[in-house]
């Protein structure tokens, strides 16, 4: 994909053993989206990947509590692979990358 691509969810990310996603720039989130954020982006034209580059609380934790079930894992073989200057981004009370995965960013 040549844009950011999205993947929030609460319950979690899974990226399964041999897996390979190939993008520009890959947001993914088990936390909730700042709703206030959000109406900003509205207004604005700005995307989450914008906030996440100015160091704004684009993420928050749901009801104030981290669930610790909750994570993004990358399985065995599992890979993550951007374009020149891309970017990843993962949030979860837990980021789990098994041995013989790999996030590659060239220049990023």
């Amino acid at each position: 994909a040549n844009g950011v691509i999205y993947i929030l969810d609460r319950n979690g990310v899974l990226f399964g053993e041999n897996s390979k996603v190939n993008v520009a720039s890959l947001v993914a989130s088990a936390l909730d989206v700042n709703p206030d954020l959000v109406a900003n982006f509205q207004d604005s034209n700005r995307s989450i990947a914008d906030a996440v580059n100015n160091l704004e609380a684009a993420f928050r934790v749901a009801n104030g509590a981290l669930d610790p079930g909750v994570s993004i894992t990358l399985e065995s073989g599992a890979t993550i692979r951007t374009t020149e200057g891309g970017q990843v981004f993962l949030f979860a009370p837990e980021v789990i990358t098994e041995k013989g995965s790999s996030i590659h960013t060239p220049g990023g």
